[in-house]
């Protein structure tokens, strides 16, 4: 992982987080919850945009409002599209954006056809 930290405007803080803790971020009313993975959130007021454009290869945004981490990915259900990540948290995958998080996986991961 190349950058392996940012710095974030936080609600009362600037806040250094280390990005291989981060398993995935998501914006609601203005708000970027980050969620690492000892289960922490972290609350910033910024643009998911901001935040996007600096993440390294391993991120991937799954939605209008949430990235994920494919290194805390559990599972893909192609059928549904949703995705699980490892501390149970469940995220729809938009159709624009399946195609991205396939090659996301294929790249970090080896996958077997049967």
């Amino acid at each position: 992982m190349m950058n392996s930290s940012l710095i974030l405007n936080c609600t009362q803080q600037y806040r250094k987080i280390n990005l291989t803790e981060v398993c995935h971020m998501y914006y609601i009313d203005g708000v970027i919850t980050i969620e690492l993975h000892d289960e922490e959130k972290i609350l910033c007021c910024m643009a998911l945009k901001e935040i996007e454009d600096k993440l390294p290869q391993e991120f991937v945004k799954i939605n209008r409002n949430t990235i994920i981490n494919v290194l805390f990915l559990v599972a893909f259900y192609k059928h549904t599209p949703k995705v699980t990540m490892e501390n149970g948290r469940s995220f729809t995958v938009s159709r624009r954006n399946i195609s991205m998080l396939v090659k996301k996986i294929k790249q970090h991961y080896l996958t077997v056809n049967s």
